[in-house]
């Protein structure tokens, strides 16, 4: 969750609510959403939801997602905020979900229940299979788990949100270099659905994720 937060230190925060390895069924919105709850005084502007990294694997986790986000997303417009979809990275070894169809049905799952409701979805996912089919010995998940992201995949999902980050504070030359390719990878699943999706109302200037699992999804897998 995102909102106008501000942390001691003058810099803007995003208060957040983790169950870790829960799907958004076991969040309880209307409390999350009350102001003076999570440290916020003031109401949300932009309510960033994910389900797990693995339920766009099982039907009936599908199911729950479609129907939690539109009821989630009803309860964030009430309020006032926008609501936007954080598509998660696929899995690689050595975890036992990995496989080379993952990422699709993680696309699937997101462009199709964001397009549904009428959200934006934040390609993330997109971004991390483009940075590997790029550059396939780049490390973006912890070596552990294979699910998790390690620094440099925690820098890519953040070059959505600060699309113009600086790699100018980063002191080691190789890190500088590959953050300025994460920062790239990013771009490449934005830029490619600037063109709005029929019946939307986004400028043509605007990234507009709807229109996804059209162009962009497609261009990526055919270059």
């Amino acid at each position: 969750m995102d909102g106008p937060h501000r942390g001691r230190d003058g810099r803007g925060l995003a208060p957040g609510a983790l169950i870790s390895g829960a799907p958004l069924a076991h969040h309880n919105i209307q409390h999350l959403l009350e102001p003076g709850h999570l440290g916020m005084k003031q109401p949300f502007e932009m309510v960033i939801m994910q389900d797990s990294s693995t339920s766009a694997l099982s039907d009936s986790e599908r199911a729950s997602f479609r129907e939690k986000v539109a009821e989630f997303n009803a309860e964030i417009v009430k309020r006032g905020a926008k609501t936007a979809l954080y598509m998660t990275h696929a899995h690689v070894k050595p975890s036992t979900f990995a496989s080379p169809d993952m990422i699709r049905k993680v696309e699937d799952m997101y462009v199709s229940v964001g397009n549904e409701v009428g959200i934006f979805v934040i390609p993330v996912g997109l971004a991390f299979e483009e940075a590997y089919r790029q550059r396939p010995d780049i490390k973006l998940h912890k070596d552990y788990d294979g699910s998790h992201p390690d620094l440099m995949g925690t820098y890519l999902a953040a070059s959505f949100g600060r699309p113009s980050t600086s790699t100018a504070n980063l002191t080691e030359t190789n890190f500088a270099d590959s953050g300025v390719f994460l920062a790239l990878s990013a771009r490449a699943v934005v830029v490619t659905s600037r063109t709005p999706a029929p019946g939307t109302d986004a400028a043509p200037d605007q990234p507009d994720f709807r229109s996804r699992g059209v162009t962009a999804g497609r261009r990526l897998r055919s270059r």
